[in-house]
């Protein structure tokens, strides 16, 4: 299933809504808290620093991790960039992955990705592979056209790196409900292909989807 964007900023993998929550506040530089809920299966870590609420919530049964970013009234605008987004979850991933130590492989969405848009677009135009009259694959299924173009990880070279540092590898392990972009709503703002490929404004290319990442803990020497 493919829907048209109206613009560059994506929605992602969105989870269940969670039972409520008790927060208890730990020391930091910036305001932090520590959720202690009544479902045990549920963990849920936040802090707010310069304008923003991030907040990192983990599953246990599915080993699924979601992380967001929330702009308080005062910083909304330009979505805060990727690696802007990793500084703030930076020490809620360090507190669970220090506390939790025996779990060997995360499923992860990270909701907003502002860089990912256009460099889906890009590398769909140059890869030949997708039909820009129809924003589809020429062969087989979307989202499966869409994951194999992912694995790139330079795509996502922003988690690709920070994950590495913290000793996880990252891939893409689903991508559902294709987004479609106009080409004009990239070159617009500057963007351009490298590569031999031509679009038109109005020619299609996929520019995100639900996306589900997976993290898996690297071997040690």
């Amino acid at each position: 299933m493919t829907a048209r964007c109206a613009a560059a900023t994506l929605c992602w993998a969105v989870i269940p809504a969670l039972p409520a929550l008790l927060f208890l506040p730990i020391g930091g530089r910036a305001s932090q808290h520590v959720a202690g809920s009544l479902n045990k299966s549920v963990v849920r870590l936040a802090r707010s620093e310069n304008g923003y609420d991030a907040v990192l919530i983990f599953h246990l049964a599915s080993r699924t991790l979601s992380l967001r970013v929330e702009p308080k009234a005062e910083t909304r605008g330009t979505p805060l960039p990727m690696s802007g987004r990793l500084d703030l979850w930076r020490p809620l991933l360090g507190q669970l992955f220090q506390q939790r130590p025996g779990v060997d492989s995360y499923l992860l969405t990270v909701g907003e990705y502002p860089e990912l848009a256009g460099r889906i677009a890009v590398a769909a135009a140059c890869s030949g592979k997708w039909n820009p009259q129809t924003g589809q694959p020429h062969i087989g299924n979307a989202s499966k056209a869409l994951k194999a173009l992912l694995d790139d990880p330079s795509l996502y070279r922003e988690l690709d790196s920070f994950f590495d540092a913290m000793g996880y590898r990252t891939s893409i392990d689903s991508a559902e409900g294709i987004v479609l972009c106009p080409w004009k709503q990239f070159s617009e703002n500057g963007a351009h292909l490298p590569c031999r490929a031509k679009l038109e404004s109005e020619s299609l290319m996929p520019c995100g989807a639900s996306l589900v990442f997976r993290l898996v803990k690297k071997a040690v020497p």
